[in-house]
């Protein structure tokens, strides 16, 4: 994975809050690929349901596209909820709360 400056992981980082919204978040999986330029998945840990339901709301109002709505992903295992949004980079962007 290319390092990117500080200016550009900022960015990255940023754009999940520019509604105000901050996403308490105590983990955090960024995944890249073997392509460089290629999109990054990045993914965040939640502590409820509510939180993922909300980040994917707020994520869509300031213009994230929808990758995959809030639901259970039972080929990961079944307490498995996350939503998923690509940033206006292709980035996609995943809530997960991993708690039955």
């Amino acid at each position: 994975m290319q390092r990117a400056d500080s200016k550009s992981q900022h960015h990255e980082l940023t754009l999940l809050t520019h509604s105000g919204y901050t996403l308490p978040a105590s983990r955090v999986w960024l995944h890249d690929k073997d392509i460089t330029g290629a999109s990054t998945h990045l993914a965040f840990a939640a502590s409820e349901r509510a939180i993922v339901d909300e980040f994917w709301r707020a994520a869509l109002q300031v213009g994230g596209r929808d990758n995959g709505e809030p639901g259970i992903r039972h080929h990961y295992h079944s307490h498995y909820y996350a939503a998923y949004i690509l940033d206006p980079d292709g980035n996609n962007i995943e809530v997960v709360c991993q708690k039955g």
